[in-house]
């Protein structure tokens, strides 16, 4: 009687990790673009005519339009020194959200002088700009 004994053996071999991990390729770069140029923010324009003399006890007019994409809210005139004893006259012009306000401002001068009349254009968004003249205010001549 012959037995045979079998053995079975089963050898396996589990898969190692390399001693050096692959190499990857490095991420692509995107190309560089400029970055773009923020838009310019829109600007005020003021334009007005002030007489650089006067007589004093005569009408003075200051006009003028001012400009501004964004629409304006008033144009002040600032007579400064004006009033009664040397007090500010200022007059307002209702632009109303308008992208483009002419105004017109009177006001009279008693004393001879020279004076600082300041226009300022004020913006729904709260931009302003003025621009300031003197004018020199001489008596007025004997009628």
């Amino acid at each position: 009687m012959l037995v045979l004994l079998g053995i079975i053996v089963l050898s396996g071999c589990a898969q190692q990790p390399p001693a050096t991990p692959p190499t990857t390729p490095p991420p692509a770069t995107p190309p560089t673009t400029p970055p773009t140029p923020p838009e310019p923010e829109p600007e005020i324009t003021l334009n007005a005519e002030v007489p650089s003399t006067a007589q004093a006890r005569r009408n003075i007019e200051v006009s003028g339009t001012a400009s501004y994409d964004n629409g304006l809210s008033e144009v002040q005139v600032n007579f400064k020194g004006s009033g009664v004893d040397g007090i500010n006259s200022v007059r307002v012009t209702d632009c109303a959200g308008a992208e483009d306000c002419p105004f017109t401002a009177s006001q009279e001068y008693a004393e001879a002088g020279t004076y600082e009349i300041e226009v300022s254009a004020i913006a729904s968004d709260y931009n302003s700009k003025s621009v300031s003249e003197s004018i020199t205010i001489t008596e007025a001549e004997a009628q």
